[in-house]
């Protein structure tokens, strides 16, 4: 296979069975390769591609027995590494890997397919439904998931390494001939079990009575500990619903500078100042610096107020998870531990998460899988005394998002995720609809969004919706962000309901009469105009809407005290004009 330093490599070049000759790795100065940067390979540098060996003994064999006798935990950790150095963009490549992953659920365990979706999800272009349907038409020949492998080396995964890691993740010596390993696991598993049969044997069960000294007992609880209303509840944890593009994250970052601060950023209410920690999976640090750095030009807010308060981890590289899913087994993450310790080592008060399905390995859709990986937040949230929030994305809902605000069911998966939560929100941009009642034109709207409670367990809550208008905030590298900022359009809701409701015909007329000069006849409407909107809070779009409904020339004229009232149009173009004829003998 002839490759040219500057001719982009095609997917069929990249999954095929064939490999550079020596001659041809010889031939290229890899040295001189790796400082060449090519924008035109959309599947990474050629260097990459010369120098990657393909030696099929790494992957059939990575602990020194035949593929079908390694541990599935372990063929599944491969697969997972080797598809996170793979971009998932491209359609066609993404489609013919599916294939390769599709041979690992022969036996119907669909393994295969959980590591592909995950995989997929990374790509801004990620539809599920769509997955959903491409991979239901797939039926691999010819193929097998060392084309994983095979392709992850081509973006220089270094497979010999990544064994070595997986094997200590395991708790497996990576010395040991095939049957070692599995004893190995056999007996690991074995341990486990006998743990967790002594847990259940030696737990007691706590039973509560009730009578006379429970109201004394109750007076001496501590009341419950909400760091932001609504929003974050210590020792539970909570979520931030919403569609991808309507500013969760960002809003999740102004929760964590809110907390830190002890400023109520959102309008939510009182704060409650503690250190916080943002795990975010979906952008690098640099971008997690811009946006924060946003957020507090933003607010007016001295970065010096976030010293020793405010820590970000991104997964954006890497994701952190909390719990790995293999064998319909749901385990906790080893990064937990890592976590936990970061958590007391820093004094964390607030966790935040984004998003939750990066945070795991488990399908969504299974309700058992899920309530197992909530159900280890909920052990960490109330373990180390913190409040955690995660974001959480909806199904495909359609365009219209403002019309599941406050539906808590929107969110994607499994109902074990909603059921986990002590309390939830729910985030929307404006519909047209509501744009046209307040007199917002439809490329205004989508600046504007909306959180609404849609679940609270431990408290009643307000039904109304909190808005916020996202502004363009220029930073110090003249980069803008888009950062969501409280906004009150009470008045023009209500404007909007007395529009819909109180203005007829005769309300209009009182409305003019009140402003209608002494002494005149007849006054141009666009001269009393102003006084009208200023004085009863009308929109321009309102006002003119309103003055059509008096009676025009010719029909049954408002009457109003002494006099009558309608409008005529003097001429086109020339508006409407107001008349006002006393009645004599009234």
């Amino acid at each position: 296979m002839e490759i040219s330093l500057y001719q982009p490599l095609r997917v069929d070049d990249i999954l095929s069975r064939g490999t550079c000759s020596d001659e041809q790795e010889s031939s290229v100065d890899i040295k001189t390769l790796t400082s060449v940067g090519d924008t035109k390979n959309k599947f990474g540098p050629d260097k990459i591609a010369l120098s990657a060996r393909w030696d099929p003994s790494t992957f059939k064999n990575p602990l020194g027995v035949d593929t079908e006798d390694v541990p599935t935990p372990f063929l599944l950790k491969q697969i997972e590494s080797a598809l996170n150095v793979i971009p998932s963009d491209d359609r066609e490549l993404w489609v013919k890997l599916g294939h390769a992953a599709k041979t690992l659920d022969e036996g119907g365990e669909d393994q295969g397919k959980r590591a592909w979706l995950e995989w997929s999800s990374k790509s801004p272009k990620f539809d599920l439904e769509d997955a959903e349907r491409v991979w239901s038409s797939l039926t691999p020949t010819n193929t097998s998931h060392e084309q994983v492998f095979r392709t992850a080396v081509h973006f220089g995964w270094d497979a010999q390494a990544e064994n070595n890691r997986i094997s200590s993740t395991l708790g497996w010596d990576n010395t040991a001939d095939g049957e070692d390993i599995i004893n190995q696991r056999a007996s690991k598993l074995d341990a486990q079990n006998n743990v967790s049969a002594q847990n259940a044997i030696s737990s007691n069960l706590q039973l509560m009575t009730y009578g006379e000294g429970l109201m004394d007992a109750v007076a001496s609880m501590p009341r419950r500990e909400w760091q932001i209303p609504c929003l974050l509840l210590v020792g539970y944890i909570s979520l931030i619903v919403g569609p991808g593009g309507v500013a969760k994250s960002m809003l999740q970052l102004i929760a964590a500078v809110s907390v830190a601060t002890g400023r109520d950023l959102l309008g939510l209410g009182s704060v409650q100042r503690c250190n916080a920690l943002v795990i975010n999976n979906e952008d690098d640090k640099d971008e997690l610096q811009r946006r924060i750095a946003a957020v507090l030009v933003q607010f007016e807010i001295d970065p010096v107020e976030l010293e020793g308060k405010l820590f970000t981890i991104s997964g954006y590289m890497q994701p952190v998870r909390f719990a790995f899913h293999f064998e319909n087994t749901v385990s906790r993450s080893p990064m937990l531990d890592q976590i936990e310790a970061l958590i007391k080592e820093r004094e964390i008060g607030a966790l935040f998460v984004d998003p939750f399905i990066s945070m795991h390995t488990a399908p969504e859709n299974d309700n058992n899988a899920m309530d197992q990986v909530v159900s280890i937040c909920k052990i960490l949230a109330g373990k180390s005394g913190i409040a955690i929030n995660i974001a959480h994305h909806t199904r495909k809902i359609g365009g219209d998002s403002e019309a599941h605000a406050g539906d808590a069911e929107s969110g994607r998966g499994a109902s074990a995720i909603k059921d986990a939560a002590r309390a939830a929100v729910t985030i929307a941009r404006m519909g047209r609809s509501t744009a046209q009642k307040l007199g917002f034109l439809d490329e205004e709207r989508g600046n504007y969004i909306r959180m609404d409670v849609g679940k609270m367990n431990f408290a009643a809550h307000d039904s109304k919706a909190n808005w916020y208008k996202i502004e363009a905030v220029t930073i110090a590298n003249g980069d803008t962000v888009g950062v969501p900022k409280p906004v009150n359009l009470d008045h023009l809701f209500l404007q909007a309901q007395d529009s819909r409701k109180k203005w007829t015909a005769e309300s209009m007329a009182v409305a003019i009469s009140s402003l209608f000069p002494s002494n005149a006849d007849e006054v141009p409407w666009a001269q009393i105009k102003a006084r009208y909107m200023s004085k009863h809070d009308v929109r321009t779009s309102v006002a003119g809407t309103n003055i059509t409904l008096l009676p025009k020339w010719g029909e049954v004229p408002v009457r109003v005290g002494n006099y009558e009232i309608w409008i005529a149009q003097t001429a086109p173009r020339n508006g409407w004009m107001v008349h006002r004829k006393g009645i004599l003998n009234a």
